[in-house]
Order: C-alpha cells, then structure tokens, then sequence
C-alpha cells in the first residue's frame, strides 16, 4: 500500500493536505487521483545509451566524459491541483 492509499488513514486528502509528484508518468496517469508526473525522453535517453555503448565498444580506452539534456516536461494533475497540461522545461 502506498503513500496515496494511506494519506486519508493520517486525515489528509490529495490535493487537499497532500501534494505528490510521480517521476514515472505512465503509472502517475493510471493512479487515482491522476499523479502530476515528469515525463522523461525515454527513447531519447535510450538512444544516447546505445551510442555511447556502441563507442566504447569502438574505442574501450577511450572515456570522454558527456553531458546530456533530456529536457523533461511536466504533466501537471489533480495530485497537486491542478488540471491535466504539461510543461516543458522552457516554458518557465
């Protein structure tokens, strides 16, 4: 049993006493109430993954270090008051 399910055993309700925020967005839409979630790029992440595999396999002495931005968004939900929309990183 999670946090949602035991929030009205401690007197408190989502939206009301609670906020919860999910960084699984697929789980978050099913929940009830609907979860404000961060949505990741997951093909994007998953894509990067293989090309930097793919290089070290290559070239296994080389380690350059890398920096990614994903640029999630946010799916904003009954779970902290609001109403379905999302946001992304550069609205804001």
């Amino acid at each position: 049993m999670g946090m949602v399910e035991r929030a009205p055993d401690r007197g408190l309700t989502v939206r009301g006493g609670l906020a919860v925020v999910s960084y699984d967005d697929e789980v978050a839409a099913a929940s009830g109430p609907p979860l404000t979630a961060v949505r990741t790029q997951r093909r994007r992440l998953g894509s990067q993954a293989a090309e930097t595999v793919l290089a070290r396999m290559a070239d296994p002495t080389k380690r350059p270090t890398h920096c990614l931005e994903l640029w999630p968004t946010l799916a904003d939900r009954a779970s902290c008051g609001g109403e379905e929309r999302a946001f992304s990183s550069s609205d804001g």
